[in-house]
């Protein structure tokens, strides 16, 4: 028998956009395979669109991109329940009703929570005299 701290356990989740937490479980009891990022916070919203995406609304929301306006165009937008974002991330809610992460729907990468495009590496690279071709391939 394993030995238990005492207190709880908190795993909380959320993109910058959703002023950082947006969902929160309480794992202090939990025991399974895959770890749950939980249901909304106060006066959050969290859907999970046709393809799988967690689609985030409520007040704490941002309002865009600092002169980006495509950027913005392309992951908030208005949704069932009013202004929503697009997360990016696909989830699924299991039994108990929580959210589970699992995984990108784009190629979108984090390095010590620093978030990395792909897409924006291969264009600075053909950028660079002498390369014509580049990419980038991620492992799973």
């Amino acid at each position: 028998m394993a030995a238990r701290a005492h207190g709880r356990l908190l795993n909380t989740y959320g993109p910058t956009e959703t002023t950082v937490v947006a969902t929160v479980a309480d794992l202090t009891e939990w025991v399974g395979e895959t770890v749950p990022i939980g249901r909304p916070v106060a006066e959050l919203s969290c859907r999970i669109g046709d393809d799988g995406e967690l689609l985030i609304s409520g007040p704490q929301l941002a309002t865009g991109y600092l002169d980006q306006p495509d950027l913005t165009a392309g992951r908030f937008r208005n949704g069932p329940s009013g202004r929503e974002y697009r997360t990016g991330d696909r989830v699924h809610r299991n039994p108990a009703g929580d959210l589970e992460f699992l995984g990108r729907l784009d190629s979108q990468l984090k390095i010590s929570g620093i978030r990395i495009e792909p897409g924006e590496i291969e264009s600075a690279l053909l950028a660079v005299d002498g390369i014509e071709q580049a990419g980038i391939r991620t492992l799973t």
